[in-house]
């Protein structure tokens, strides 16, 4: 009865907390208070004229708009386009390069707004907003675009527009095309036929006169960052490639200028950077410096940017394109008008350029602030009309003066100051939050940290002192009403609009309420009950406490220690530095317990093996240097993948796998293993990650030989799970019956095996002597701690605390830069979402993963499952672990939603830990599963005659 109730808890609280989780986040997904619509010329204040010393108001004779500069457009994004890519010492785009150094463009260094991935980035680059954190998430699935923005004013204006590349600007702009064709982003593994795709398309489009706007989203040099890094082969000749695609658009516009009336205008920019791991989302440098670069025949008469090129914000793009295109602001735009695009424009034009930018942000102030809040800007901003009413009343008869334009350029420095004023205040508090929703969020998280402590209370022989069902669906009932009563009474004082995901009316805000109410109910039940039978919980808590050891005492204070820690964005930034400290201090601790027992004894000499898994752990801290201050010192993984490392990565990466083999077979011989680790070496021999001392055919990308890897590890999993089931079917023609006990300890190795094995195919080949040193740190450490035992939980703890230092030790952090996105696409031609997402979990979580296989492992082969629960108290434990830092962590973003580092530091580690939770739920979910099947069934024997 144990095993069933705790089960019900397990997953009540599994449940409950992706869901708690879930609500917190979307709580914590921004709302803007925009400005409906879309800008339109009607919508233009006129030029501010004077009547008297400080009255501001309209003149009859105003300029609307500033007039167009240039008639066409072309923009080229470049994926991943890193500024030194094109800006740097190394001249990889010599055509380009070229025009900047002659002076006849116009060059800055746009810094865009974590998350730098590419759908919140082209967001930003075309309505000059910027986009949160969340919506990282929503990149894998874009919807259309509501807010206004520089493409849907390209369209009002009756502006013909092809667009050719990522798929993503289809999402965001349906029907806004006259002519596309998209392809997909998130294919990583193709870096050649997705450029081909967009290229194929210039040379008649150039020869044709059928549009005004050319739109060039190129994703090949972002693919190869995922694949090999800013430093693979492959960037040159890409960069080279792109070069001559520009070289082809800047030759055929230039040629067409000579006939038209306006020259065309072409804008080279990147949407984000790349990390020196190649990957991209945080915040650092070079995933935030990305170059935007404008080029036209109209630069041959001026002198354009020069070393050192002025640093620009990247929503700053929207409004300067608008301004020389003569098109509205979009209104939502938080970015400021280049200055240096402000010269290509007479001086009434710059200021007017200057009214309208200011007018825009200003209406964004009256819609998000009161006017209390804001009576210092509103000020600055009248004051700046007034210095340019003045200059239309002295000079705007005589412009190209020399005291006009001294004069004009006050003007325009008051302008771009008071910009600037309000572009800070607007961009630090234009977002609100769902507090509600968060609140909610917040009390499932802790709702689950209790009624899983009451779980394990019950799981060590605990009761509850109700004693009839009357009574206990009493007491729930009444919980039920009363926090009823309390959610309807506070979504009604409030307003149903200000949480639509807990009081609004649709289906999902309905469930999201339902069980909200229930789950709330049940802890205030179980409260209620552990009120009644305080006495005994608190002698239960009290003979806990008595019976610690020092190594769970340091368990406990450890893991209290890193929840704190959390509240810090700089040990958020440096979290691996926390764990590394708690585990080598743990297995000090282990060690100079083994050293004092073998002191006793004088036989044991288990301390050896913790002194040689120190050293393989002080050498994993060298391995991947991670983080985020640190992160781009040279580390051994650095070193090996240079290429002119190759033999020695070729010959550690064979190493690590003949030793993974080795140590796999300690466990179950299995032929199937040693084929398919020669399958893992002729793979990445096929991609060229390896050399070969032979030649060997290898297929395209190494997709056959991933294959024959994934087939050989269904074929494996899939027999043992048959014979989980039917213990005796592969051993009918012998004497001896298969013990049901052996048959799930096999299918725990051979799940663990096969779990190993995929990791050493999708981890980099750098990262197999990672691999290869957590599974022997795994065997040895488990191997010792089975002869000294100690409590489930206390050893769920253990592989709890190692997991997490595995995780980093393979690189990763809390950047979503450093997620390997390639591991996704190991053996696949095309993209298929869910197989992608399921191979990056199993990379990205291998560390924690494989630890808590290894814990279920070593509890069903340990005397501590003579008890029938001490496998559900693993879980148990497992989810208290994981349950608690999460909830306080929620507490702490909710907390510091408006502090600076929210969306680089404090965003990204939440959604890791969703990541983490949402793992953990599913091996849980699948664990106990797998023993309950196990405890209530019974082997299914197969005789076999002798005459068959």
């Amino acid at each position: 009865m144990h095993l069933l109730w705790t089960t019900i808890a397990i997953v009540f609280c599994v449940s409950l907390q992706v869901l708690g989780v879930s609500i917190f986040i979307r709580g914590f997904l921004p709302i803007k208070q925009v400005v409906a619509g879309h800008a339109s010329h009607h919508d233009a204040p006129p030029e501010p004229s004077i009547s008297g010393p400080d009255a501001v108001r309209g003149t009859n004779s105003t300029i609307e708009l500033s007039k167009p500069v240039f008639g066409r457009l072309v923009l080229v994004l470049i994926d991943a386009l890193r500024w030194d890519f094109v800006l740097g010492e190394k001249r990889r785009m010599p055509f380009v390069r070229g025009l900047i150094d002659r002076g006849q463009s116009l060059s800055f260094i746009a810094k865009a707004q974590p998350p730098t991935v590419t759908m919140p980035r082209v967001k930003a680059l075309t309505s000059g907003t910027i986009p949160g954190f969340v919506d990282v998430i929503l990149n894998v699935d874009s919807k259309a675009m509501l807010e206004d923005n520089i493409i849907y004013q390209l369209e009002a204006a009756g502006k013909k527009m092809h667009f050719f590349g990522d798929d993503t600007w289809l999402r965001l702009f349906p029907d806004s095309f006259k002519e596309s064709d998209g392809t997909t982003s998130f294919f990583v593994s193709d870096y050649t036929e997705v450029d081909n795709n967009v290229t194929r398309h210039l040379e008649p489009t150039l020869a044709r006169s059928d549009w005004d706007v050319l739109i060039l989203h190129y994703l090949g040099l972002d693919h190869i960052g995922h694949i090999g890094g800013p430093s693979s082969p492959l960037v040159t000749p890409k960069l080279e490639e792109m070069d001559a695609v520009l070289t082809k658009i800047y030759t055929s516009i230039e040629q067409q200028d000579a006939y038209s009336e306006l020259p065309s205008l072409l804008v080279l920019c990147g949407d984000h950077g790349m990390s020196e791991a190649g990957s991209h989302g945080g915040a650092s440098p070079s995933e935030t410096l990305t170059p935007l670069i404008l080029l036209s025949s109209k630069f041959k008469d001026i002198k354009g940017s020069l070393f050192p090129y002025d640093e620009v914000q990247q929503i700053d793009m929207a409004p300067s394109l608008a301004v020389v295109l003569g098109l509205p602001i979009p209104q939502n735009s938080l970015g400021i008008v280049i200055p240096e695009v402000l010269n290509l424009l007479p001086m009434r034009q710059r200021l007017r350029a200057l009214q309208l930018n200011s007018n825009q942000l200003m209406n964004l102030m009256k819609q998000n602030f009161n006017p209390a809040e804001f009576e210092d800007v509103t000020y600055q901003y009248q004051h700046a009309l007034q210095m340019h009413a003045a200059w239309l009343h002295e000079y705007s008869t005589t412009p190209s003066s020399i005291a006009s334009h001294e004069v004009g350029n006050k003007v325009i420095d008051k302008y771009l100051s008071i910009l600037k004023l309000m572009q800070l205040k607007v961009s630090a508090n234009i977002t609100r939050y769902d507090i509600h929703a968060m609140i909610c969020g917040i009390v499932l998280c802790f709702e689950v940290i209790f009624i899983i402590m009451v779980a394990l209370f019950y799981t060590s022989g605990g009761q509850i002192p109700i004693d009839t069902q009357i009574s206990k669906m009493f007491y729930f009932g009444c919980c039920c009403l009363a926090t009823l009563t309390v959610h309807v009474t506070v979504c009604t004082s409030s307003g149903s609009d200000t949480s639509p995901l807990m009081c609004g009316r649709s289906l999902t805000a309905i469930f999201n309420s339902a069980v909200f109410v229930i789950s709330v109910a049940v802890a205030v039940f179980f409260q209620i009950s552990v009120f009644i039978s305080r006495n005994i919980v608190k002698n239960h808590i009290l003979s806990f406490m008595r019976s610690l050891s020092t190594l769970e005492i340091f368990l406990l204070l450890g893991s209290d220690a890193h929840t704190i820690s959390l509240m810090s964005s700089s040990f958020v930034e440096e979290e691996h530095q926390t764990w590394y400290l708690l585990t080598m201090t743990l297995l000090v601790g282990i060690c100079a317990k083994l050293m004092a027992q073998s002191i006793v004894d004088r036989k044991s000499e288990d301390y050896k093996s913790i002194v040689l898994i120190l050293m393989i752990c002080r050498l994993l801290r060298s391995w991947n240097q991670t983080g985020i201050k640190w992160a781009d010192l040279p580390d051994i993984g650095d070193w090996l993948v240079r290429p002119e490392n190759v033999t020695t990565l070729s010959s550690a990466h064979l190493m690590s796998l003949v030793a993974i083999y080795i140590m796999l077979s300690s466990l179950q011989f299995s032929p199937m293993n040693l084929l398919t680790v020669v399958f893992i070496y002729l793979y990445r021999h096929a991609v060229g990650n390896v050399l070969l001392p032979v030649s060997v055919p290898s297929s395209y990308k190494g997709i056959v030989e991933a294959r024959i890897v994934f087939g050989l590890l269904v074929l494996k999993l899939s027999c043992a799970i048959i014979q989980f089931f039917i213990p005796n079917i592969f051993t009918t023609f012998q004497k001896l019956k298969t013990n049901k006990k052996s048959v799930e300890i096999r299918l725990i190795n051979v799940f663990y095996e096969s779990f190993i094995l995929l990791a050493a195919l999708l981890l980099r080949p750098h990262n197999t002597p990672v691999v290869a040193m957590t599974v022997f740190i795994q065997q040895k450490l488990i191997i010792t701690l089975t002869k000294h035992p100690l409590k489930a939980w206390s050893l769920s703890l253990v592989c709890f605390w190692m997991g997490q230092a595995a995780f980093y030790n393979q690189g990763n952090s809390n950047s979503i830069a450093s997620i390997d996105l390639s591991s996704g696409y190991v053996g696949l031609d095309s993209h298929d979402p869910a197989f992608v997402g399921v191979l990056l979990l199993v990379s990205t979580n291998f560390g924690p993963v494989s630890w808590m296989i290894i814990l279920i492992g070593s509890i069903m082969k340990s005397s501590l499952n003579k008890h029938q629960v001490a496998v559900p108290q693993a879980f148990l434990s497992l989810m208290l672990f994981r349950a608690f830092p999460l909830a306080v962590y929620t507490i702490v973003v909710a907390s510091q939603r408006y502090h600076l580092f929210i969306w680089s530091v404090f965003s990204p580690k939440l959604l890791y830990e969703a990541m983490h939770s949402c793992v953990l739920a599913v091996f849980i979910m699948l664990g106990i599963a797998f023993y309950v099947i196990g405890h209530y069934t019974r082997p299914i024997n197969i005789r076999i005659s002798k005459r068959d």
